[in-house]
């Protein structure tokens, strides 16, 4: 009975492990090794802080990220602060000391092996430089830039910064004209913003661009929409970001021709971007703001800003910037009636390479009525058909870009509700996972108790079994005595009769064999064979 016991404990005791192995699964808790990384948060701590002051103060952010350097003795985050200081140089313009930067980090990179780490310093090496070719207004070479860059983050662990590149390749789309990809782009940014749960960070740009984007497209309404929900976090955004929003808000006001309300945004424009070193934004404020008092008709403050304008971008020889301004200051010289002075100003700069068809439109027409006030109106009906063309030509791709943008949502609609019904598969799935996980420790539970309640009603009815032996053995003992009592008793009644009765008499004779017969009977009981 006992081995009996003993296989049928073996036996539960292997089940509950096994169950307890799966259990263990169904929870995915199963042993596995873990790696940690982790950085010195001092570090990490300055590289944040020099990032910030990029643009506010480039010197301080110079000396936390030299700090920074002194501190680290692995050689893939040095390279990496060193390509964040490249970053500082190439954003204040200082790019000679950018490049060099930029060489000694792609000659370390040339001689070590590949890893996430090194991809996503070589991706952040290509966007910086697609920012400077965008600067120049280089916008292929830019966008071969992002793109490379592009492919090198995927490669990496910083997938949080693909957000960024969308929104940059999005930029040089806007270059291009090709305001349905920008608007792509940017929805692309706004979906892996979400996915990746960075909205946070990321909702002021992609609302921002999106708003911007729309209103290119003239669909205002939407336009407004997005440019409030981005103006909600305007207070916590950087000089750069708030200067590019109040910017393109007075830009939106502008388009609309609501001129008295864009001239307080380009104002708080200018006054964002005055204290910094970021002279080009902020002379990009004086032309805006030279653009709006003329529309305004306030010529002499028109005037005064158009000049501060054209003596910067002449320094730098923007070809675009210069196209714009002069053709600026020609509508300005004939609503002063100076005639000559606008024509002499609408004959510079007449290269129309890379000028965009609006400003191109804008000329035209300053054209048109500088020839209708000097008589001439057959060049002036030149002017005239020729802006025709120029704007059905600018509404037609208009209209194509609303159109493409349009199915280019319905698509990316199509495939979110595509992704939803996987989504919703997947969760179906995970809900029958869930209930098989239940359904296992439901399982595991019940058995237990059976194991249990059967283990408890074993030893009970063994201990039952213990006590009847007991108790028996006991019943023996006393029957043993009690057999041993009685002999004893009849011999000594035996003896009382014998002595009793006269020596060598028949009877005591009979009596002395009678109990010599029963002791050698309770001898023999005591054996356990008896020979014949």
């Amino acid at each position: 009975m006992m081995t009996k016991y003993r296989v049928y404990m073996t036996f539960m005791s292997i089940l509950l492990l096994l169950f307890h192995f799966i259990f263990l699964f169904s929870c995915g808790k199963l042993p596995e090794k873990a790696l940690a990384f982790s950085d010195n948060p001092r570090i990490d701590s300055l590289e944040h802080m020099a990032m910030d002051s990029i643009y506010r103060n480039p010197r301080y952010a110079h000396s936390v990220l030299d700090e920074a350097l002194s501190l680290t003795k692995d050689s893939d985050k040095y390279y990496k602060l060193l390509a964040a200081k490249s970053q500082i140089y190439f954003a204040n313009s200082v790019y000679d000391s950018g490049f060099v930067l930029h060489r000694s980090i792609i000659d370390y990179c040339d001689h070590v092996p590949m890893s996430p780490n090194i991809h996503g310093l070589l991706g952040t090496l290509k966007n910086t430089v697609g920012n400077y070719y965008s600067f120049l207004d280089k916008t292929d070479s830019a966008l071969l830039c992002y793109s490379e860059a592009y492919r090198e983050i995927r490669q990496s662990e910083m997938e949080h910064k693909i957000p960024d590149i969308y929104i940059n390749i999005a930029d040089i789309y806007a270059r291009k004209g090709a305001y349905d990809q920008r608007a792509r782009y940017f929805r692309q940014a706004l979906f892996v913003s979400d996915s990746l749960g960075i909205m946070d960070r990321m909702s002021f740009p992609v609302y921002f661009g999106l708003g911007e984007t729309y209103m290119e497209l003239r669909d205002f309404d939407l336009s407004d929409h997005f440019y409030r929900l981005a103006e909600k976090e305007l207070g916590s955004r950087n000089l750069s970001e708030k200067f590019t929003f109040c910017n393109s808000r007075g830009n939106y006001y502008y388009y609309k021709e609501e001129y008295a309300k864009a001239l307080p945004w380009f104002l708080k424009a200018r006054e964002v971007v005055r204290p910094t070193h970021m002279d080009f934004y902020t002379n990009v404020c004086e032309i805006n703001l030279g653009e709006i008092y003329l529309c305004l008709d306030q010529l002499d403050s028109a005037r005064f800003y158009l000049e501060k304008g054209f003596r910067y971008f002449h320094t730098y020889n923007n070809k675009t910037a210069l196209y714009h301004l002069t053709t600026l200051k020609a509508s300005l010289a004939l609503k002063e009636g100076n005639s000559g002075l606008a024509y002499q100003l609408l004959r510079s700069y007449t290269d129309t390479v890379g000028i965009d068809l609006k400003m191109v439109a804008i000329r035209n027409k300053n054209l048109q009525n500088y020839f209708a006030t000097t008589g001439d109106f057959r060049r002036a009906y030149e002017y005239q058909t020729k802006n025709s063309v120029i704007e059905n030509n600018i509404r037609s791709e208009r209209t194509q870009m609303r159109v493409a943008e349009i199915d280019m949502r319905y698509s990316q609609d199509t495939t979110l509700l595509k992704r939803e019904a996987i989504i919703k598969q997947q969760a179906g799935r995970m809900e029958y996972l869930e209930m098989s996980r239940w359904v296992w420790i439901l399982l595991f539970a019940i058995l237990s108790i059976v194991s249990g309640m059967a283990y408890y009603f074993m030893k009970r009815k063994r201990h039952a079994q213990w006590l009847s032996h007991i108790d028996q053995v006991t019943k023996l003992k006393m029957e043993s005595i009690r057999n041993r009592v009685s002999p004893h008793f009849i011999f000594n009644i035996l003896n009382r009769e014998i002595s009793s009765e006269e020596k060598g008499s028949s009877r005591r004779t009979q009596l002395s064999g009678l109990v010599e017969l029963l002791r050698s009977s309770l001898e023999i009981t005591e054996k356990l064979s008896i020979t014949l």
